[in-house]
């Protein structure tokens, strides 16, 4: 049992270390409600594998599946879909 739950997570890390992840600071998230809104519109966006969004630090993070071909002005028009405006993208692996 414990190789088989050793395998599982070795099999997600590796599948999470080729995800293509974007950073997103946003301004005018006051509450939860905040972040599944714009979550949710996030979510839209093709190939979006992993999101998570948090008012507390005012950022939303985007794991997008390989070769995914995705640009700013679609997260950007995404955010403000819901409401809210964005400061900075970045774009890491």
């Amino acid at each position: 049992m414990r190789i088989h739950l050793a395998l599982l997570f070795l099999a997600g890390s590796l599948f999470a270390n080729k995800l293509q992840k974007c950073t997103v600071e946003i301004s005018g998230m006051s509450c939860q409600s905040c972040e599944k809104a714009i979550e949710k519109s996030l979510r839209q966006l093709p190939g979006v594998e992993k999101l998570t969004v948090s008012f507390k630090t005012g950022k939303g993070e985007l794991w997008f599946s390989p070769g995914t071909e995705i640009n700013e002005e679609e997260i950007r028009q995404a955010v403000e879909r819901a409401g809210y405006k964005v400061k900075n993208i970045s774009f890491s692996k």
